[in-house]
């Protein structure tokens, strides 16, 4: 006779949790001007399985910044790469997009895969990043560039 897993009591108890396909998505962000007021110029990120499995590769140049901003481009910690920022969006590896249409399309891959957790490798400062960016850009008509409820987490500590 074969027991199912509702008769097993450690199931019954919570202490054994079935194991469900979450998907995830971790960033990365670049960006100009000083650490403290950095505005993302890159964004990047990646839905994925726990497993490794990738769901969606996206990596976009922020118009508002990168194009319309050449001045305070200079000031960015990867200034001396901006040369292969063109070339890499001549091969189509990346897209220009502007802030609100990046956000967009991360809130809309949020919700495709039911998405509760964001990760980066230093999340305080990406988070920071793009509120700030979003509100300088929107003139703080809009403050936040996550989706409401869902998690940002650091993974510095894998690292």
């Amino acid at each position: 006779m074969s027991r199912g897993k509702g008769s097993n009591p450690l199931w019954q108890k919570g202490i054994i949790k079935m194991r469900t396909k979450e998907a995830k998505i971790t960033l990365d962000i670049e960006t100009a001007n000083s650490t403290e007021d950095a505005l993302a110029y890159d964004i990047g990120f990646n839905a994925h399985y726990n497993d490794g499995t990738v769901l969606e590769r996206h990596s976009y140049i922020v118009k508002d910044i990168f194009c319309d901003m050449t001045d305070l481009m200079q000031s960015a910690y990867y200034a001396h790469k901006i040369p292969e920022y063109h070339e890499s969006l001549a091969r189509g590896e990346r897209e220009v997009k502007s802030l609100y249409e990046v956000r967009k399309i991360l809130h809309e891959v949020c919700k495709k895969y039911n998405v509760k957790v964001i990760m980066a490798y230093n999340a305080a400062f990406d988070m920071n990043g793009l509120n700030r960016t979003q509100r300088y850009i929107t003139k703080s008509a809009y403050r936040w560039f996550f989706p409401y409820g869902v998690r940002v987490e650091c993974i510095w500590h894998m690292a």
